[in-house]
């Protein structure tokens, strides 16, 4: 059996102990190299070349950001999961860490709030399943090229969006850089546009923040009962779900304590099923990059429903996951690069 080649990049000597002996007892994975900081990591990337690098930020010498912007001068082809502290400080850094070409991260949790014993098994629930999914993708690579984009294309020429009301994305796994891109690109619109960035609490507030920033469209992190005003898009919030009701002619935003669903909150499919209750069929469904299925029965509905619904193309997503199941049961109307759904959501949204 082929292992996973994994190099961890921390400066605390107890997390390294704590990361290894989560690691070590999984068969498929392998730590081929350590290292206490950037600077010494580097020639050891380029010596081993790791599938998959475990990246603190915090460390001497040279830290996270920099490390990654040195890491992509090698071009070698290695996903970084950073493991940031579980802070706003720390929700900050990882976002600016994605934006440098990070793949993931994993909150860290604070040493001092937790025994070495669960936060092995945190690190085992939280971490293992993500470097499983990164490297199966990298076997899936190849599947994922051939995919061509005309061999499932349904682009309607001539297709009207005008009825569209409102619309929604659902995205995970190297979504927050792709969601830059679409926002920055989208024009002023007067309907509503709503997200499920899988993200823990704290990490989407942030989000929200600094996707607002290079927005012309006001962005908000959802809040219970908040009335929704038209033109503005809503992320919703870490460890909620979130749906849209309405109450004497007025729409609002409701978040819920329910269980996860496909292990996630917020669950797309959540978000995507409440777009049908109060838009009925006049909904525009997205769903992007990440791992699992969560979106897959949402846009299902949203498809059987008669709204329009969207997929982005294999050779654009980060993880070819979460679009793949509706491409692959005909799902979806059309299935496009980042910059195209940017075009469908003007037509649909202003």
């Amino acid at each position: 059996m082929k292992k996973i080649k994994i190099m961890i990049i921390e400066d605390s000597i107890t997390m390294r102990n704590i990361l290894f002996q989560a690691l070590s007892t999984e068969n498929n994975i392998e730590i081929i190299s350590y290292a206490s900081n950037g600077k010494l990591a580097i020639p050891r990337i380029k010596f081993y070349q790791p599938e998959i690098i475990i990246l603190d930020y915090e460390m001497p010498m040279m830290n996270g950001i920099e490390t990654i912007k040195e890491i992509k001068k090698l071009n070698i082809d290695t996903k970084i999961i950073m493991f940031s502290s579980y802070t706003y400080k720390g929700a900050e850094i990882t976002l600016q860490a994605l934006k440098e070409g990070a793949i993931d991260f994993v909150p860290k949790p604070d040493l001092s709030q937790i025994e070495s014993k669960d936060l092995i098994l945190y690190i085992k629930s939280q971490l293992i399943p993500k470097i499983n999914e990164l490297a199966s993708f990298n076997i899936t690579n190849k599947e994922k090229n051939n995919l061509k984009k005309t061999e499932f294309s349904t682009t309607h020429k001539g297709i009207n969006l005008t009825n569209i009301n409102a619309a929604g994305i659902g995205i995970s796994t190297g979504g927050p850089i792709i969601l830059y891109d679409i926002i920055k690109k989208l024009p002023k619109i007067n309907k509503n546009l709503f997200i499920v960035q899988h993200m823990p609490p704290i990490f989407t507030t942030k989000l929200a923040e600094s996707l607002n920033q290079v927005s012309i469209n006001p962005i908000l992190e959802g809040q219970d009962m908040m009335e929704i005003q038209d033109g503005y898009i809503y992320i919703a919030p870490g460890g909620y779900h979130m749906k849209i009701i309405q109450k004497n002619k007025k729409k609002y935003i409701k978040l819920t304590d329910d269980p996860p669903r496909n292990n996630c909150k917020p669950s797309v499919d959540y978000l995507f099923e409440s777009l049908i209750d109060v838009y009925g069929k006049n909904i525009l469904a997205i769903i992007m990059t990440g791992m699992g299925n969560d979106g897959y029965k949402g846009i299902k509905k949203v498809y059987e429903m008669g709204g329009y619904t969207i997929a982005q193309s294999p050779e654009t997503c980060t993880v070819f996951g979460m679009p793949k199941k509706p491409i692959e049961e005909n799902l979806v109307h059309e299935i496009l690069t980042p910059d195209e759904i940017v075009n469908r959501l003007r037509e649909a949204l202003q």
